[in-house]
């Protein structure tokens, strides 16, 4: 098969191998397609569709664009920030006890730490990269500082808004760029997953997302032993030692790739290595899974209560409307039948966007099987991976645009918005009554533990007016921690010991105070590079990124 040439670049028709090919970008603007759009009704429906849907301004120049990645991580980053200043708590908080304090600070602190620890299970998940980020950061800081983890993780956060906004622009054309990077910071910077920002020990969702992204694009666009195929090959390895459904992502990259050799059997040498390293990984993990007995009441008690569960996890962010997953179904639909009917046109973007959408599924199914007790919709913390699916709803959406008639596009757009914007305001009243209460908790944890350890009063931590005023469940227990002599010598809130902390703690301490201007840096450096550059008026408008070269297309 061959690509058809741009009739104004010159350029002869080139031979692609395969769908998957790393240098397989999107063709360039049809100029002369335009030029004879004057009269819609003389074009086929397809060309008649792609000239309806012009985002104004064109595709932006490489240093806008990075420039714009650039205030969408500031802005995210400093959201978060803000967040964490607001609503942190410098008391480790619940699982954090057992599983940083006692399983490592203090055997490390001991000179007893076992290489095991590390792949040891927590509850159901294998938590490598949490607890070697919690490791080097206690190494470098000296202290067991919450606030400091919290800071971390915004980080990682933000950096994924921005590599998430990247990629996809990278696949879906950068014509679109506008539209993706305000749907990616409006996803990343909500507080909706306040409870990922205030705890300290969340990284492993921030790593999931990440390292599965990477994966699913490595391996679906890059051609074996390319750099694109090394990074999604080790992010694959990686997002199975972030969380139990790690191991989700090798498996659609898996799918994908046997979907692809089914429509194109000629691709099945070069996808080979890609599948045998997925296979390996789902293989292992599998193996390595962990059964908890004491979650058996946390999971669906039937099938009516799962496929409840389900359908709001992938409704997310409108959970309150059940119906609102069929715009994702929708969507991917469209893709798929573009694939059968086409599928040698576009396949990179549409394979990659659809093993996206397959994977939000996947999740949504986890997360309904072990934590859908009573079809209960997703909590706080979950939501930071759900809210990929309305990000690759919108992405497969613009894709499509050149492909569908007018007034579908209308409607799916319609139907995007209607599911998005109303559950995005419900999302929002709902944790607006959350955050004053976390406030009160995160300040109430910090001062019972500094008068335990102060008076050895044991009724500070048993007489609470709410079980969330202290930071672990079990007061016995939270009492054990705190007489411990290693983990005591790691907290910052103990009486004497604030000044201990190391270079870390003080930039993160910077930061949080600096947080309020960091969003707004953020915000004005965003607004900047999304604003449409100014044309005199009469004058031919150029293309973003494309040397005086006037812009033909009809207006």
């Amino acid at each position: 098969m061959k690509r058809a040439a741009d009739p104004n670049s010159g350029r002869k028709p080139t031979k692609v191998g395969a769908p998957f090919l790393l240098d397989d970008a999107l063709p360039p603007y049809n100029f002369a397609l335009h030029e004879r759009a004057g009269n819609p009704e003389q074009l086929p429906m397809t060309e008649r569709a792609e000239s309806d849907f012009l985002p104004t301004g064109g595709p932006p120049c490489k240093w806008r664009l990075g420039c714009a990645l650039l205030a969408l991580f500031v802005l995210v980053c400093g959201a978060r920030l803000w967040l964490i200043d607001t609503c942190g708590s410098s008391a480790p908080f619940w699982d954090q006890w057992e599983a940083e304090g006692e399983a490592l600070f203090a055997p490390l602190l001991q000179g007893n730490l076992p290489l095991s620890h590390l792949f040891a299970p927590h509850n159901e998940h294998r938590i490598v990269l949490t607890r070697l980020l919690a490791l080097g950061l206690f190494k470098l800081d000296g202290m067991w500082d919450p606030r400091l983890e919290m800071a971390v993780n915004a980080a990682i956060a933000a950096a994924t808004a921005a590599i998430v906004a990247g990629l996809l622009l990278r696949e879906i054309g950068r014509r679109w760029w506008r539209s993706v990077i305000c749907a990616v910071a409006i996803l990343w910077a909500l507080p909706y997953a306040w409870e990922n920002t205030t705890w300290g020990f969340q990284s492993q969702f921030y790593f999931l997302l990440l390292f599965s992204f990477l994966a699913m694009w490595g391996l679906c666009c890059g051609r074996p032993y390319t750099l694109a195929w090394w990074i999604g090959a080790a992010s694959a390895i990686l997002s199975c030692l972030t969380m139990a459904s790690g191991f989700l992502a090798p498996l659609v990259v898996l799918l994908v790739l046997a979907a692809a050799v089914l429509l194109e059997r000629k691709t099945w040498r070069m996808h080979l290595p890609g599948f045998m390293l997925c296979l390996l990984c789902v293989v292992a993990s599998a193996l390595l899974m962990v059964q908890v007995p004491k979650h058996e009441a946390l999971r669906a008690a039937g099938l009516h209560y799962f496929l409840l569960a389900f359908i709001r996890n992938l409704s997310w962010p409108g959970h309150q409307l059940p119906t609102a997953f069929v715009a994702l179904l929708c969507l991917v639909f469209f893709m798929a039948r573009a694939l059968i009917r086409r599928p040698s046109q576009q396949p990179r973007p549409r394979w990659f966007l659809l093993g996206l959408a397959v994977w939000v599924a996947l999740q949504a199914g986890a997360l309904a099987y072990a934590r859908g007790r009573l079809g209960a919709g997703p909590g706080s913390r979950y939501q930071d991976v759900l809210a990929l699916g309305p990000l690759v709803a919108l992405a497969a959406l613009l894709l499509e645009s050149g492909s569908l008639r007018r007034n579908i596009w209308y409607a799916a757009l319609a139907g995007w918005c209607v599911c998005m914007l109303p559950g995005l305001r419900e999302n929002f009243r709902d944790t607006r009554k959350d955050l004053p209460r976390q406030r009160h908790y995160a300040a109430e944890q910090t001062r019972r533990c500094r008068a335990y350890v102060k008076t050895r009063d044991f009724e500070v931590l048993r007489h609470t007016a709410d079980r969330m005023e202290i930071p672990y469940p079990n007061p016995e227990d939270l009492a054990r921690f705190l007489d411990n002599p290693e983990i005591r010598s790691t907290l910052l809130f103990v009486p004497g010991q604030e000044d201990k902390a190391g270079w870390p703690t003080h930039l993160a301490r910077a930061l949080l105070w600096a947080s309020r201007w960091i969003f707004l840096l953020g915000l004005l450096g965003l607004i900047a590079a999304l604003w449409p550059p100014r044309v005199a008026k009469g004058a031919a408008t150029p293309v973003e990124g494309d040397k005086g070269t006037p812009d033909r297309r009809i207006r």
